[in-house]
């Protein structure tokens, strides 16, 4: 026996996104008699439908009216912001240190309905201020190389999103042409690399806005339906959230004495070369540091270590939290 959900899909494979059924498709009605019809509707496409509902009676003329029924909710879903709480899905990039290599992450982007479509993504810095020339931005998005210039519209975006921008944060595609229930992936870069340096943490956040547009076939049909695309549907709008941070290491444990004094009598007669002098550094950071060490001479650094096992010379990766950095010095 087939699941009643495979037998819907099927059904809408062949009815443009909607299938509308009564639950009883034969009634018998008696004389002066009044009957309620109830009508199932099943749907995974938006957009206004117009359906004739024909009632035939037997040996009396039938009679049809229409029905109209607009189905609501955008064609694309990201999969991971179907338990969010949040007003908008948000990506979170958690902190990262200033001049710090990019972060890649992948957004699914998976088209729920039963037609193509053609989704373009912008990208907002909403914290920027110039106050003199006041600037705005103006969406013109061009679906494919073929561009009719009738079908061309642009449009002013709120100015509260701020500057149009990929300084920060890049998006690899931005434009985006989905099958009728498939997915695609995009690639978000965040370079906090091009943020000037400072000792307090920037809380950074960027807009994404995406816009989906359709096929002429599929955006109208005459008595059949009629959906919205473009600046006339709602755009989706994604928050990206990230906090840049300079990370800094505390003196945890000091092993022999802060000041150091060497007398040459007691290197060159009692050979005296070797000096243990061993520092112990906690990152107490929320994000990771990329340290290089260097001493002048007549010192060198012997060695280097963490509490979670990496080794090294000069350059070592320390982990956030509660990891130690060790380090043995000895005269040359």
């Amino acid at each position: 026996m087939k699941n009643k959900t495979d037998v819907w899909e099927s059904s809408l494979q062949q009815c443009f996104g909607i299938v509308i059924t009564p639950d009883e498709p034969i009634m018998k009605l008696k004389g002066f008699d009044v009957i309620q019809i109830d009508f199932w509707i099943y749907a995974n496409t938006y957009g206004i439908y117009m359906e004739e509902i024909v009632v035939n009676f037997a040996d009396i003329p039938s009679f049809c009216f229409s029905l109209l029924v607009e189905i609501v909710g955008l064609p694309i879903e990201f999969p991971f912001a179907l338990n969010m709480t949040t007003q908008f899905p948000t990506i979170r990039f958690g902190n990262i240190p200033y001049k710090w290599k990019p972060i890649k992450r992948k957004l699914k982007v998976v088209n729920s309905s039963e037609i193509p479509i053609a989704v373009c993504f912008h990208v907002f810095l909403p914290n920027f201020k110039d106050n003199k020339y006041r600037p705005f931005n103006l969406i013109f998005d061009m679906k494919n190389e073929i561009v009719n210039i009738d079908d061309v519209e642009l449009f002013l975006v709120h100015n509260k999103l701020g500057k149009e921008t990929s300084e920060y944060l890049q998006l690899t595609p931005c434009d985006l042409n989905l099958e009728k229930h498939s997915f695609k992936e995009i690639e978000l870069c965040m370079y906090s690399d091009k943020i000037p340096a400072i000792k307090e943490k920037t809380d950074l956040t960027c807009y994404i806005l995406a816009y989906i547009y359709l096929n002429e076939d599929d955006r109208m049909k005459l008595n059949f339906y009629y959906r919205k695309s473009g600046k006339h549907l709602r755009n989706i709008k994604i928050d990206v959230l990230a906090t840049i941070e300079l990370p800094t290491f505390k003196l945890d444990y000091l092993y022999g004495d802060t000041k150091l004094q060497f007398f040459v009598n007691d290197i060159i007669y009692e050979d005296k070369s070797h000096i243990d002098f061993r520092l112990v550094f906690q990152n107490n950071n929320c994000s990771a540091i990329n340290t290089t060490l260097h001493i002048m001479e007549p010192f060198d650094v012997i060695s280097v270590s963490t509490s979670d096992g990496v080794e090294g010379k000069d350059t070592i990766f320390v982990n956030p939290g509660k990891t130690l950095i060790v380090c043995y010095l000895q005269t040359n």
